[in-house]
């Protein structure tokens, strides 16, 4: 099942956080299937996503010495996934996709592209529910 990961940070800055990410690219963590930085960048917050728990627990192995390294602190909080959506928008053609977790792709064809359905059609060419 897979896991949403929130980290509640104390002052991490862009110097911190672009420090821990080499750090992290170099030790070749790439057990995260998602990732996102956002807030205010003296005030920066982290959420990940990772396909399975045991996903979660080796990438903690790399990374907790190098929060350590770069003085950043917080408070780690797990979550089961219930649901993801993920887009797929492609910029060489007009079509975007979508898929629900454990699902097929769905393929959405602009309106006016030979697509019978007229829009929004199922890899197979069924219209999508």
């Amino acid at each position: 099942m897979a896991i949403l990961v929130t980290y509640e940070i104390a002052e991490m800055d862009t110097v911190k956080y672009d420090e821990a990410i080499r750090r992290l690219v170099g030790a070749g963590a790439d057990e995260r299937t998602y990732h996102v930085c956002y807030g205010d960048r003296q005030n920066l917050q982290v959420m990940d996503v990772f396909e399975s728990q045991a996903k979660f627990d080796a990438y903690m192995e790399k990374l907790t010495p190098i929060l350590q390294a770069v003085g950043i602190e917080g408070k780690i909080t797990v979550h089961e996934v219930y649901n993801r959506l993920l887009w797929v928008v492609s910029m060489t053609c007009p079509i975007r996709a979508w898929r629900r977790m454990g699902s097929p792709w769905h393929i959405m064809s602009p309106p006016g592209s030979g697509n019978q359905a007229g829009g929004a059609t199922h890899r197979n060419q069924q219209p999508v529910p």
